[in-house]
């Protein structure tokens, strides 16, 4: 009976060893300034500002090659201030990370950017941003007036 407990316990504290991750709701106003600015950098074609604020866990060359189609799929519009921030920090086994999402109003679509930072050398760099769009719903048409003609 008790090898049964202590082979229960045995395996409680390998899952958790494991898969030890604690979070909770944060606020980083510096860290989300940031991952604003990084947002409208890409957008701005700023790309060596991009690239500094980058983790050097991320190839350079691949992040680089990457910016062009991130571009594209926020479209022409310079991004202004987040329309809402909402920021986390995560603790698990390997570290802490700080991940913020943003949404952004642009002008025929919302940008929904998740921005995630980690400690390199007592410095927050991004190790990743994921970008959703999702485009507006298309101004309402109005009608012709009555007896206009189309040309």
């Amino acid at each position: 009976m008790w090898r049964m407990g202590m082979a229960a316990a045995m395996v409680g504290l390998l899952l958790v060893g494991c898969n030890f991750h604690v979070s909770g709701p944060s606020n980083n106003p510096a860290l989300n300034r940031v991952a604003e600015e990084n947002f409208r950098d890409l957008a701005r074609e700023e790309d060596d500002r991009v690239l500094a604020r980058m983790s050097s866990a991320n190839s350079r060359e691949t992040v680089k090659a990457a910016l062009p189609t991130l571009r594209e799929i926020i479209g022409p519009t310079i991004p202004g201030s987040a329309v809402r921030t909402e920021g986390q920090i995560i603790k698990v086994t390997d570290g802490t990370v700080y991940v913020v999402v943003q949404t952004f109003s642009l002008s025929d679509r919302y940008a929904y950017v998740t921005t995630r930072f980690i400690p390199e050398n007592r410095v927050w760099k991004i190790q990743g941003c994921h970008i959703n769009i999702e485009r507006k719903a298309p101004a309402s048409v109005t009608p012709p007036s009555e007896g206009a003609t189309e040309t």
